[in-house]
């Protein structure tokens, strides 16, 4: 069986906690959570941004993506649709939304995994 890599770190699935995927991408759990702290750092809701999608509402301000031209790895909207966007280290970037879910899927899976091993 193929070992999946965090894009983010370059973790291996075995290195980390959680690897959530995309279309032909990962990221750990370590890394969403550290992106969505500087997305929250910066003044935005990831989370927010996210559902706003998912309702077609305006997600707030854009702010500055690196590189010009880059697309999220996960949801392909462009740095001018994104409100910030991550750099990855193998050529992948993601955006705050995605981010937003990321996270999202990373707390509830590992509460979840840490409350199956909980003795009452």
């Amino acid at each position: 069986m193929e070992d999946f890599t965090c894009a983010f770190c370059e973790k291996e699935r075995t290195a980390v906690r959680k690897l959530v995927s995309g279309p032909m991408v990962f990221i750990c759990d370590s890394c969403a959570a550290e992106r969505f702290q500087i997305a929250v750092d910066a003044g935005l809701d990831p989370v927010r941004i996210h559902e706003a999608r998912n309702t077609s509402a305006k997600a707030g301000a854009k702010s500055s993506a690196p590189p010009r031209g880059s697309k999220c790895s996960f949801c392909g909207r462009s740095d001018s649709e994104s409100e910030m966007m991550f750099d990855g280290r193998t050529r992948h970037h993601i955006c705050a939304g995605c981010i937003g879910l990321c996270n999202e899927i990373c707390s509830e899976e590992i509460a979840t995994d840490w409350r199956s091993t909980v003795k009452p």
